[in-house]
């Protein structure tokens, strides 16, 4: 299943624009080719590799807790909604198995 990240999306954009960088800058100081891996992390159609979150905090300026800070948020209120989603619906009848 695919999670869209749209709050931590959103932040990543929000400190990238409060920065004054392009996505094309962030890409090429992030080693991409392309924009379009900043662009799908901010629209919230993937994540950045974890192991380039220190990169992006630094670039952003931004104190490395509060990245870890929106990622926990998002993913509780995730994990929530998906809790509660499940506890709604009803339980499939059991089929017995030759």
């Amino acid at each position: 299943m695919l999670v869209e990240r749209k709050q931590f999306g959103q932040f990543l954009k929000d400190r990238r624009v409060e920065a004054g960088l392009s996505q094309e800058v962030v890409a090429k100081k992030l080693g991409y080719s392309s924009a379009q891996f900043v662009s799908n992390w901010e629209r919230g159609i993937s994540s950045p590799p974890i192991d380039r979150l220190s990169n992006i905090a630094d670039l952003y300026q931004i104190p490395h807790n509060q990245l870890i800070d929106v990622i926990c948020d998002e993913t509780r209120d995730y994990l929530k909604a998906v809790l509660k989603k499940d506890k709604t619906k009803k339980p499939r009848p059991r089929t017995r198995r030759s």
